[in-house]
């Protein structure tokens, strides 16, 4: 969940990058993040940093 307590899980990390089309690399490219670490968050063996929680909405959510 964005915006709240509870930090985002891997599933909806993995779920963003899917509804985005892009592959792992390309989120990663794109939340400008090493692959390996990206890899981390998605899998669980890292906690999501709520900056990137803040850069995962915006890119599913541009402004128009």
């Amino acid at each position: 969940m964005i915006g709240g307590n509870k930090h985002m899980a891997p599933a909806e990390l993995k779920q963003a990058r899917q509804l985005l089309g892009l592959n792992i690399k390309q989120m990663a490219e794109a939340l400008q993040t090493p692959y390996r670490t990206y890899q981390d968050w998605e899998h669980g063996k890292r906690r999501i940093p709520g900056i990137a929680e803040v850069a995962i909405k915006a890119l599913n959510h541009p402004p128009q």
